[in-house]
């Protein structure tokens, strides 16, 4: 819940701010302490309309949290349902009342090479205490659902599938002189192709790059660049060893990270968001463009059909051209473009944050 979190951590923020939106009319009995860290946003838990105790939030070792804050809090505050926001969450011994724990996706069972070695360790030690300590287990999609039954052996009847929402901060409308700001601030071309997301291998950004490439050479990218916005986290070598063989440096914008309030406007100014994302829990990205009015080409594989249902164009991952043919298609078939936007819109629709907060809400009165 930083203010520079990544996925995980702006799922568990906007829970976190509408579970006490919706518990304050709905749940008025419930009771909510808060173990938060150092670098934790604030602005959606102070001013909360219900009983909100916040604690331990000086503690910069997550690890000692684990060990020692958390168990002794739980004791000390006769808590009745724990829920810790990703598989690592769980404290490590010393059980107290229920346990939810979330598993957003199974990247470092299912892709090891992608992950540190730490990591991997750290990951499996919590999987096996999470297999015996949490009560139920919330997933974000039905595929990765799959995933955690396959992988973790774990009763299908202790996981719940809540999806994740969207913000309603992605709006098809904006305003244009904080638009030309956003533009000038990350040097955004008038037209551009744009992915959204940490600079990785499972992200595929050398597929894109080798489409994109496909696409200039069969001149079906003029006036078109392509924008990477995100920061880099691990091996990510690959990407600018590709840009320079493809010979794409005038081509290829790097952003670095996009602070917060500047996404929505980096969405609506795009031709076209493409996330050729080779494995993802959810994919929340694909929602964001979506409820930005753009249009989107993504994966056929993993979650992502499931989150685009048949609002974006599915392409295969692993195939360069198959890629780029879809990314031309939705450019300059107008008529695609306009029916992909708009049952985008839709889609977005249906994934509330609110809704995610009302079931999550339900599932902690029912353990409680």
């Amino acid at each position: 819940m930083s203010s520079r979190a990544g996925g995980i951590g702006t799922s568990a923020f906007n829970l976190v701010r509408s579970c006490l939106r919706v518990a304050a009319d709905c749940y008025p009995q419930l009771e909510f302490v808060i173990f938060t860290g150092p670098r934790t946003r604030l602005e959606g838990i102070h001013g909360a309309n219900c009983t909100v105790d916040e604690r331990f939030r000086g503690i910069e070792s997550s690890l000692l949290r684990l060990l020692f804050f958390i168990p002794r809090g739980l004791r000390a505050q006769r808590i009745d349902v724990f829920h810790g926001f990703d598989h690592i969450g769980v404290p490590l011994f010393a059980k107290v009342g229920r346990y939810v724990a979330t598993i957003h996706d199974m990247i470092p069972l299912l892709w090891p090479q992608w992950v540190t070695r730490k990591h991997r360790i750290v990951v499996t030690a919590a999987y096996h205490r999470l297999r015996q300590q949490a009560d139920v287990v919330i997933a974000p999609s039905e595929a990765t659902k799959a995933d955690i039954v396959r992988y973790l052996r774990i009763d299908p009847q202790r996981i719940a599938v809540i999806p994740w929402g969207c913000d309603e901060r992605f709006q098809p409308a904006g305003d244009r002189e904080r638009f030309a700001a956003v533009q000038q601030r990350y040097r955004l071309p008038a037209r551009y192709l744009l992915f959204v997301g940490t600079l990785e291998p499972r992200k595929n950004l050398t597929t894109l790059l080798h489409a994109y490439a496909v696409l200039r050479a069969e001149g079906r990218a003029e006036g078109l660049k392509l924008v990477v916005a995100g920061r880099t986290g691990w091996l990510y070598a690959d990407i600018f060893d590709t840009i320079k063989t493809l010979d794409l440096d005038k081509d290829v914008i790097f952003t670095g990270f996009v602070d917060d309030e500047d996404i929505p406007d980096l969405y609506r100014g795009a031709q076209l968001f493409v996330f050729p994302s080779l494995y993802e829990g959810f994919g929340l990205p694909i929602l964001e463009a979506m409820a930005s009015g753009v249009a989107v080409v993504t994966s056929d594989t993993a979650s992502m059909p499931e989150v685009a249902g048949d609002a974006a164009l599915l392409v295969d991952p692993h195939d360069p051209k198959a890629m780029a043919e879809g990314i031309a298609r939705v450019l300059t078939e107008e008529r695609l473009r306009e029916v992909l936007t708009q049952k985008g819109l839709a889609r977005a629709r249906c994934f509330t944050w609110d809704s995610v907060a009302q079931k999550t809400l339900e599932l902690y009165a029912a353990l409680a």
